[in-house]
């Protein structure tokens, strides 16, 4: 399972009033970041299970998605692995 990094409210605040406006990203609950990504919540839940998508906790176990993270997910996702471009014909036999 991936880690799972627990950040209070105050510490979450705290942190992102080390950044520079422009530069603070969002952390969205699981059915906004659902949305963010255009999946069900199920799928987002059963992602950070797996250690794919990293998640933040609140003190009370609720998942918090940060967009930085989301947009790398994506980013993550359209590149093609090794083994689909030889499945698609891309490497001879």
């Amino acid at each position: 399972m991936g880690a799972v990094l627990k950040l209070s409210p105050l510490s979450v605040e705290t942190h992102m009033q080390d950044q520079p406006m422009e530069g603070r990203t969002k952390l969205l609950n699981v059915g906004q970041a659902a949305a963010y990504l255009g999946v069900s919540a199920a799928s987002l839940r059963k992602w950070s299970n797996q250690g794919l998508v990293p998640v933040y906790r609140t003190p009370g176990g609720q998942r918090r998605f940060s967009t930085d993270d989301l947009d790398e997910f994506m980013r993550s996702m359209r590149q093609p692995s090794a083994d689909k471009q030889y499945a698609a014909g891309g490497a001879s036999r």
